[in-house]
């Protein structure tokens, strides 16, 4: 009976038409990301970062550091790209703001101020040649005052002045808003895992006002790092005086596939939803490869400003309107592909299989030559696989800049129960287009237990390679076990705190949260394959509490109660690593 079964789950596959469903996204954005500029002798890169998004006139508009142009976008999925004309569009840190239906455009590197009243015609004019201040944010007050924050430095403070609103001249005087604190506060830690003793970066400001309230964002430490985030403080007027809001890190992700959350512009979509888009770190061939990625955010009943990074690289739900950022965001598809059993047609300087699975952007497999290379992954049992994102990674990629049909991506996706059948899954072997980050979530999940994914045509004229092939949707079966046993202890660093907690029977991976009040635990870790975590990201002056929820497969777990975390000073408690056990040992690998 089960042999019938199979085979005409194989025939019923066979005739289904996998169309997409285009109402999901996946972080790392899915933009087409331009290589840096190069003289064409050595290796390259792409690069996009310090995003700075408006929503005017039903569009939204992202502009980003040393991407060659800009974006727009009707629904923050399908993004179009502009090629400008009379914009220093190499500078740093773009900053975009609209007055009287004038859009204004700033950024670093000496670049003066210019302006259009129709970007997507793409023709801009200088208005200042003259228009200073490192990482400046422009703000509009609903009272018609205009104000300019600036800040990008190890040791000077972010700073606003009054301008102007037509003639953009300073009106009053040039006020030092604050530093950065980091023997205060854990999250301004410079270095890897705030691992560092150098002085961090002060930069990226940006304002959001709520309810007669200016919070004012930060970036730090350092945008080469996992740790990189956004801070703010809060003040009753925009020239100060300031106060570092009680909830910090605003928007931080040192974990998973895609980490870092820093330097990054909150703004509201057309439901009245906030968001908050980041640079996302790679940092591999040079420090600056990186992406961005876009968050939900919001404020509580209190007036706190959080961002959700939870699954912040997992499937997610776009809104169709207004919504709760925490409970309607996750699309609740669960990662099916880590550490599973793989198989390649090549491989390329020591560049594994393994590595496309291993859920880190920084380790990669490369084939052996540059068009039809394949990865084929086992999941181990038939699963229902509803998404797929296949990041693509540069090995030899030699392009400068955009240069055409040159950053075609075409794959193929297939699917099978048996692993000798195939069905096409995701076909894009015609598509005319630069798809780095593809994400693709199928109208119908297909119940298969083989993927194969098909490279046919590399961008850049790199080798064929994927940093992750990462495969989404539900195994049958229960989802893991509430977390116990939780303990948490401040270490003698205040900045720091171990947590720990039971192994949880189906689980691979775990969320941490932790927050100043038991029902404000609005920063998340996650982490696979242990037991255990250590924040570096705490204020020496506060109370934290900690819970744990426990993921797999079969779903998310209920989460753990909270638990106060022990503030007695203390020495690193030693957490011995789990044992593998029956949990693990199928799809996790220990570090």
């Amino acid at each position: 009976m089960k042999r019938i079964v199979l085979i005409f789950s194989i025939c019923f596959l066979s005739f289904v038409v996998f169309a997409q469903n285009p109402r999901a996204v996946c972080n790392p954005m899915n933009l087409n990301y331009r290589f840096t500029l190069s003289d064409g002798t050595k290796a390259n890169h792409r690069e996009a970062a310090d995003p700075s998004v408006v929503y005017y006139n039903n569009r939204y508009w992202l502009f980003a550091s040393k991407s060659g142009g800009y974006w727009s976008s009707t629904n923050m999925i399908d993004w179009e790209f502009i090629t400008p004309t009379g914009l220093p569009i190499e500078a740093y840190a773009p900053d975009v703001f609209v007055i009287n239906d004038y859009f204004y455009y700033g950024a670093n590197d000496g670049a003066g101020l210019y302006s259009t009243q129709n970007p997507l015609i793409n023709n801009w004019t200088e208005v200042q040649s003259v228009y200073g201040g490192g990482d400046k944010h422009q703000f509009l007050d609903d009272d018609g005052h205009f104000y300019k924050f600036w800040g990008l430095s190890p040791n000077a403070p972010i700073s606003v002045v009054e301008l102007n609103p037509t003639t953009f001249e300073e009106t009053g005087p040039k006020p030092g808003l604050f530093l950065l604190h980091s023997d205060l506060y854990g999250w301004e830690q410079r270095g890897e895992d705030h691992t560092s003793t150098q002085a961090g970066y002060l930069e990226g400001s940006w304002m959001t006002k709520h309810n007669g309230k200016y919070y004012l964002q930060y970036a730090s430490p350092g945008t080469q790092f996992n740790i990189y985030n956004d801070g703010v403080y809060i003040a009753n007027s925009p020239l100060g005086p300031y106060t570092i809001q009680r909830h910090n890190p605003y928007s931080y992700k040192p974990t998973g596939f895609m980490t870092s959350a820093g330097h990054g512009c909150s703004f509201y979509d057309t439901y009245g939803n906030l968001w908050h888009m980041t640079t996302m770190r790679i940092s591999l061939r040079a420090g600056f490869e990186r992406r961005l990625g876009l968050f939900p955010a919001g404020f509580d009943q209190d007036g706190v400003l959080f961002c959700n990074t939870r699954f912040g690289d997992y499937p997610m739900n776009m809104p169709t309107s207004k919504w709760n950022p925490w409970q309607n965001s996750f699309a609740g598809l669960m990662l099916l592909s880590l550490n599973k059993p793989v198989t390649v047609s090549s491989v390329r300087n020591n560049r594994l299989a393994s590595y496309a699975l291993d859920e880190d952007v920084r380790t990669y497999w490369a084939g052996q030559t540059k068009q039809n290379e394949w990865m084929q992954v086992d999941l181990g049992e038939q699963m229902s696989v509803a998404a797929f994102q296949v990041n693509l990674a540069e090995e030899e990629c030699f392009q400068s800049g955009r240069t055409g049909t040159s950053q075609i991506v075409n794959y193929l996706v297939e699917g099978s129960a048996n692993g000798s059948t195939w069905i096409t899954l995701v076909d894009k072997s015609n598509f005319n287009q630069d798809l780095p980050h593809d994400f693709v979530r199928l109208s119908t999940p297909a119940d298969i237990r083989y993927v194969k994914v098909k490279l046919l045509n590399m961008p850049g004229g790199g080798y064929c390679a994927l940093s992750g092939f990462r495969v989404f949707g539900n195994k049958a079966g229960t989802p893991p076990g509430k977390v116990s046993s939780v303990t948490s202890n401040r270490l003698s660093d205040k900045r720091l705190m171990d947590v720990a907690w039971n192994i949880v029977a189906g689980a691979h991976g775990y969320n941490v949260f932790w927050g100043i009040e038991p029902n404000k635990l609005y920063n998340c870790m996650q982490v696979y394959g242990r037991n255990n975590a250590q924040i570096k990201a705490l204020s020496v002056n506060e109370t934290y509490y900690v819970a744990v929820e426990a993921f797999g497969e079969t779903g998310v777990g209920v989460r753990s109660d909270v638990v106060a975390v022990n503030n007695s000073t203390t020495t690193s408690i030693k957490i011995a690593q789990s044992p593998e056990s029956s949990a693990f040992s199928m799809y996790c690998k220990y570090p």
